[in-house]
């Protein structure tokens, strides 16, 4: 029992948990502080870059449509190479994303929005753009996730910094998510870069649908469930500061909202590690 225990504590996945998490938990709580100190900065028009936000990455998972399961679970399994996935994975998101964007943005400019409103929301069709791009799955398939813990941990920590350095009182709704995107495409960008090298991919496929409609067929009914899971997130996401500035718990506003906070980074540092476990399952 020892021998299989000093086994277990020596191996790869005991290593990569370590690693991961161990970033995580540093970039979470230093974010929390920022994130926090930008909640203040922002005062009442915090809870409007919350709901855009919210609504921005609700959006985003929606339009995952259960592929990123799917090829985690390829991935890990080799039963298709990374020049086979990425491809057409990474245009039918490239169109999806922008086509998304692109009707959201004629809405804002077709309605009857203030100035700092469509702002807000630009800044949100950003982030969006960003989430829905994201690389997570090709590190996790391929069982490199303390790599990209690297790049997620790196990237929390220039947006949590430059909030803790730049940020002070009276900022306009909205400024944070522009931070928050600028960083997030511009690690996107970056990290596409480094993979199309790395790996020698095409990132392009002109029958990207061919494969798409296959995979989304395997991964709905993953898909199903993370999108009721996600619906409840969301929702204590854009309901939380009706219920902090809520006359009965006026005075506890900043805690129940620091409280929320943890909750969140308690639950991704988790999410974090199962994500390390899961290929290995």
């Amino acid at each position: 029992m020892l021998r299989k225990i000093k086994i277990f504590a020596g191996g790869q996945l005991l290593r990569d948990l370590r690693s991961t998490v161990l970033l995580q938990v540093l970039a979470r709580f230093f974010q929390i502080v920022a994130v926090i100190h930008a909640a203040r900065c922002l005062d009442d028009a915090n809870g409007e870059s919350s709901e855009a936000l919210g609504w921005a990455q609700y959006l985003q998972f929606i339009l995952t449509l259960g592929l990123d399961i799917v090829a985690v679970r390829h991935l890990a399994a080799k039963s298709l190479a990374l020049k086979d996935v990425v491809p057409s994975i990474f245009t039918g998101r490239l169109l999806l994303y922008s086509f998304s964007a692109l009707l959201w943005l004629v809405f804002l400019f077709s309605g009857d929005f203030s100035t700092q409103q469509r702002s807000l929301w630009m800044a949100a069709i950003l982030n969006l753009l960003a989430l829905g791009m994201n690389f997570q799955w090709i590190f996790q398939g391929l069982q490199k996730m303390p790599v990209f813990s690297c790049i997620h941990a790196g990237t929390s920590f220039l947006i949590s910094a430059y909030f803790l350095v730049f940020f002070r009182p009276g900022i306009q709704a909205g400024t944070d998510l522009w931070v928050m995107g600028i960083f997030q495409s511009i690690a996107t960008i970056l990290t596409w870069c480094y993979l199309k090298r790395a790996y020698s991919l095409s990132l392009f496929h002109s029958k990207w649908y061919q494969n798409i409609l296959k995979w989304i067929h395997e991964g709905m009914p993953n898909w199903v469930f993370g999108l009721l899971y996600n619906t409840l997130i969301t929702i204590g996401m854009l309901t939380i500061r009706t219920f902090a500035v809520a006359p009965q718990f006026s005075n506890h506003e900043d805690a129940y909202a620091t409280l929320y906070k943890l909750g969140m980074a308690a639950q991704f540092i988790l999410a974090f590690a199962g994500s390390v476990i899961y290929t290995r399952i």
